[in-house]
């Protein structure tokens, strides 16, 4: 499978930035761990044909908050304003909990992943977002 085969996997809402804007950090940072984790594993699945037991140990490598936050770290410098805005917003956000296999400034880090791919989604602006998680994902090979 292709990238571009992945893409046209996704549906892809449009909403303003108004609107987007208007939901809550931590939603949009929930949505966007989850667009990760389906490009994540989606990858794995396309490009390997190991069993699902060594894809999910793979995955989970990828989708932790030390894997995330070391991505975010990579492609920082790559960010548009209002992108690096967004994870601004996501790393002062103020998660309930934290977990027990990461620091809370790399959590920080992966809920600011999160939030601006949350972001990205809702708004439309799927070509960006496929990159940074093209590059996050690489990061972390």
């Amino acid at each position: 499978m292709t990238e571009s085969h992945m893409r046209n996997a996704f549906p892809y809402p449009c909403l303003s930035d108004r609107e987007v804007e208007q939901i809550p950090l931590l939603n949009l940072a929930y949505l966007g761990d989850t667009y990760f984790d389906l490009y994540v594993r989606t990858r794995l699945v396309s490009e390997s044909k190991a069993a699902s037991g060594r894809l999910q140990k793979a995955a989970v490598g990828k989708v932790r908050a030390s894997g995330q936050a070391r991505g975010l770290e990579a492609v920082l410098d790559s960010l548009h304003e209002d992108e690096k805005e967004w994870v601004r917003k996501g790393r002062n956000a103020h998660p309930h909990a934290y977990p027990k296999n990461a620091s809370p400034a790399e959590y920080h880090m992966a809920t600011a992943l999160e939030v601006l791919l949350g972001v990205l989604y809702l708004t439309g602006r799927h070509e960006r977002a496929w990159e940074i998680m093209r590059s996050v994902y690489e990061s972390a090979e």
